[in-house]
């Protein structure tokens, strides 16, 4: 895959690039500790490509998501600031619709937070693949994700109670084996790290046209 550098304040990095303006676009947001080249962003993009006809952007914030957890929680808002620009960046040449933010752990909440302050319409879909759960208030819905960030928000909870957020943060929750640790796959989890990690497993699969996940509504 041939890489382009995209920067809000530079509009021909983006005609100079391989972005297609009749394609949707996915924005991928990598998590605590993740770079843009994680397992994380290669894995979706990867599937993306093979299965659908769309643009990839990976935001890379490694040089602040290397931190301690706290100090990169408190970092989540600048991040943001960035990632809004270039949406509202887009919207100038495409349609809300066809813009798809998908965040993993902490981007989870920093795709929460740019749809907090976008300035070009209300984001058409934000998917949060097991938002990071230590230091997020549950109580305050400014500030990570919530369902008021987007049209829709689909989220998969994998980890709940030890690395991701339990309670439901979207219009639609997924909670793949209860939502919780340790998922199958993971043999000794300890602290969750594999069942954090399943989340994006889980949603590439369902990139798949042929992958098909058996569900049953909750009562709640």
């Amino acid at each position: 895959y041939e890489a382009h550098t995209i920067l809000p304040e530079n509009p021909s990095t983006l005609f100079n690039s391989h972005f297609d303006f009749n394609k949707t676009t996915k924005i991928l947001i990598h998590g605590w500790k993740n770079t843009g080249n994680s397992t994380f962003s290669l894995t979706l993009r990867n599937a993306y490509v093979a299965h659908m006809s769309v643009n990839v952007i990976i935001v890379d914030w490694h040089k602040l998501s290397h931190h301690s957890y706290r100090q990169s929680r408190r970092f989540m808002d600048l991040v943001a600031v960035r990632i809004a620009e270039l949406y509202d960046f887009l919207r100038q040449y495409v349609a809300r619709e066809t813009i798809h933010v998908i965040g993993h752990s902490l981007g989870a909440h920093v795709a929460g937070i740019v749809g907090e302050i976008v300035k070009m319409g209300k984001i058409y879909r934000i998917t949060g693949l097991d938002p990071a759960g230590p230091l997020i208030n549950k109580h305050v819905t400014s500030g990570r994700l919530d369902k008021l960030d987007a049209q829709f928000v689909d989220v998969i909870h994998t980890s709940g109670f030890a690395l991701g957020f339990y309670s439901p943060l979207g219009h639609a929750d997924f909670y793949p084996n209860r939502g919780v640790p340790i998922q199958p796959g993971c043999g000794v989890d300890v602290v969750g790290k594999c069942s954090h990690r399943r989340s994006y497993h889980l949603f590439k699969e369902s990139i798949s046209k042929q992958s098909q996940f058996m569900a049953v509504p909750c009562p709640s």
